[in-house]
């Protein structure tokens, strides 16, 4: 079955023969280049090889790596080449074909979606879902061929020796869906698994990347194009986005060069200083931020912490901690500024939350990276707390569900609250378990290719191991909510779009959108950003998923409005009402109460009849909760054939 990406490698003896006579230079399409054989090490220091790459005089520290050798450790699945002595070479998977004209510097998907969304090495991943297995995939807009002119980046491709080559950084953007990349630091390749955290903790150092801060004005320039085709290509352009339009329309640079608010932006990025660089990705930030999947500092956030002593450090340190005489730390302040400033209303929403469960029972927890997994009962209410979507959540999940059937509760709350994201895979457990289904359809629009598809999911709701009859039989009766606020971002968005498609209830604040899957994108010289992707999810019901799950019930309170210097007023919110659960509990009841239960008292009787007749008569004025109920035969509309229906179905009872 195969296995699509929440979502045998083949050693050409060509290869095997120019690695034993290296170091080698020789030269193709005009230009020399050097072969080397450089250690690759897979995923960790304990599994590593030696792979064959391609070294051009004009960018040394960026290798060319063939295709065939790159894909077959990122995938699982295994890849055939054929080369007709021009230099144009076809690879294929099973799931398709790329073919490549290396004449011309371009690359022809028949179905970039198939090629590049199945079979990623996954395992022992937070993307493994043994829970979970795909389908068949329906195809909802017909894939057409899609040639990409790599030529318009500066892009050379190279046919060596019946194989063809690519520089890393565009290999790794191509495939960037694959949750899986290459970064050449040290002399050496790293293949690491994008969204797992010790991708830079500990697996190698990174130092040497800071420890000069003068660039090369070729690899600056290079920097720039790959960065470019990133952004132009690889996008997913998400509604919350400014420059999405823009970028859409006429790319990057152009956007760049346009756009009054990015004025010196593309100099910081091309300019021969590595300070100036980050500050121009960090300026760049503000014009792409999209709720919290593009963040163009993250590296300066995260490495400026793991190598303290650098100069490179230092410059990031004073700037934000309001210490710095740079001239360049208004740029960056104002770039970054303006994501802070949009998280702002949703920062005391732990402390509020932590501070208003105290009065309750914690029937368990159980530990996820730094946070908790959290079950919290009172009353007929249970309240299940967890702030990413990753494995962990499966297992308690399920357990706290038998807890509560076990227990006699009524209502089961999903706190998305302070929820940031994770793995599509678990929403689609959670969302299997809360419909009553085993079988769950995800719609996934891929925007390089722009192909619509459908998945079907099977979901192992029991979690024996098994997918079978067993779990169509799972269900609990309960009467499902979701809490949200607006930083219930990305899976935390989706789920409640989802549920709410499906009748859930949905409680709190509108949630705060993240309509693309994240990934982390490599430039070259080892840097990266965070992106949202091309595999974005549409609109669900005609709504915008970026518009966030609308609620049935607000509950947040605006307590003031603040004046953040240029970035204007911000709306503050009180977040304490969301987790008073004898108020969800009355929520939850209203919610549910069965259409004719017109005075919500939990029965259907003459009381309800009579009352509905005035309604429809008009001598009565219906609440909005009872508008909810009055349309008793479900046809949209509330008249006599309502109350014609709800008499019979109480003389009948």
């Amino acid at each position: 079955m195969k296995k699509r990406i929440a979502f045998l490698s083949l050693l050409i003896a060509s290869a095997v023969l120019i690695g034993a006579l290296l170091p080698v230079t020789a030269v193709a399409d005009g230009e020399t280049y050097e072969l080397r054989n450089v250690t690759a090490y897979l995923y960790d220091l304990d599994h590593s090889e030696t792979l064959t790459c391609a070294f051009f005089p004009d960018l040394p520290d960026e290798p060319y790596v063939s295709v065939v050798d790159y894909l077959s450790r990122t995938y699982t699945t295994a890849y055939e080449e054929t080369e007709d002595g021009s230099g144009r070479h076809v690879i294929s998977n099973e799931y398709g074909k790329m073919t490549v004209d290396c004449a011309k510097e371009t690359v022809t998907f028949n179905n970039y979606f198939t090629f590049s969304s199945y079979g990623a090495d996954q395992e022992g991943t937070s993307l493994d879902s043994p829970f979970c297995e795909d389908g068949e995939t329906q195809i909802v807009s017909e894939p057409k061929d899609l040639t990409i002119e790599l030529a318009n980046y500066h892009f050379d491709l190279v046919s060596i020796g019946g194989k063809c080559y690519f520089p890393l950084s565009v290999l790794s953007g191509l495939f960037t869906v694959s949750y899986n990349a290459a970064e050449y630091v040290n002399g050496n390749l790293y293949f690491l698994h994008t969204m797992e955290n010790r991708a830079c903790d500990g697996y190698f150092d990174k130092r040497s990347l800071y420890d000069s801060l003068e660039r090369d004005p070729a690899m600056a320039a290079y920097t720039y194009d790959v960065l470019c085709f990133t952004m132009d290509l690889l996008y997913g352009r998400p509604m919350k986005s400014s420059l999405s339009a823009d970028i859409g329309d006429k790319g990057l640079d152009r956007t760049l060069e346009d756009n009054e608010r990015a004025a010196g932006i593309k100099e910081l990025l091309l300019s021969n200083d590595l300070l100036d660089f980050f500050a121009g990705m960090a300026a760049l930030d503000a014009l792409l931020f999209d709720g919290g999947h593009t963040v163009m500092y993250a590296e300066q956030l995260k490495e400026s912490g793991a190598y303290p002593d650098t100069e490179f450090a230092g410059f990031w340190n004073a700037i934000m901690t309001n210490t710095s005489t740079d001239p360049r730390a208004t740029t960056v302040i104002n770039g970054i500024g303006y994501s802070s400033v949009q998280s702002m209303p949703t920062l005391v929403i732990g402390s509020q939350r932590d501070q208003a469960l105290e009065a309750y029972e914690q029937v368990r927890s159980w530990p996820m990276g730094e946070g908790q997994i959290v079950l919290t009962v009172h009353g007929d209410t249970a309240l299940f707390t967890f702030d990413s979507f990753y494995n962990e959540v499966i297992e308690p999940f399920k357990w706290s569900l038998d807890y509560a059937v076990e227990k006699g509760l009524k209502n089961f709350v999903l706190d998305l609250s302070n929820n940031g994201g994770g793995s599509s895979a678990v929403l689609l457990y959670l969302l299997g378990m809360m419909t009553h289904s085993a079988d769950v359809d995800m719609v996934n629009l891929e925007t390089v290719s722009n192909t619509t598809t459908r998945v079907g999911t099977r979901l192992d709701l029991n979690l024996d191991g098994v997918f079978d009859e067993q779990d169509d039989a799972v269900s609990y009766d309960l009467n499902f909510a979701v809490l949200t606020t607006k930083k219930s971002f990305s899976c935390g968005n989706l789920l409640p779009v989802l549920a709410k498609a499906e009748g859930i209830l949905i409680l709190g604040q509108t949630s705060g959108g993240g309509e693309c899957a994240i990934t982390k994108q490599y430039l070259p010289g080892g840097h990266y950003f965070y992106m949202s992707c091309c595999h974005k999810f549409p609109a669900v019901n005609g709504r915008a998923v970026d518009l966030g799950a609308e609620v049935d019930y607000d509950l947040a309170v605006v307590t003031n409005e603040q004046e953040v210097g240029a970035f204007g007023k911000v709306t503050l919110y009180d977040y304490s009402g969301l987790y008073d659960i004898d108020n969800l509990s009355a929520k939850i009841r209203e919610f549910y109460l069965p259409a004719g239960d017109i005075n919500g008292d939990g029965e259907v009787d003459a009381v309800d009849y009579i009352l509905l007749k005035k309604l429809i008569l008009g001598t009565l004025e219906p609440s909005p909760e009872q508008e909810k109920r009055m349309d008793v035969n479900g046809d949209g509309e509330t008249d006599a054939r309502d109350y014609i229906l709800l008499k019979k179905i109480v003389l009948a009872a």
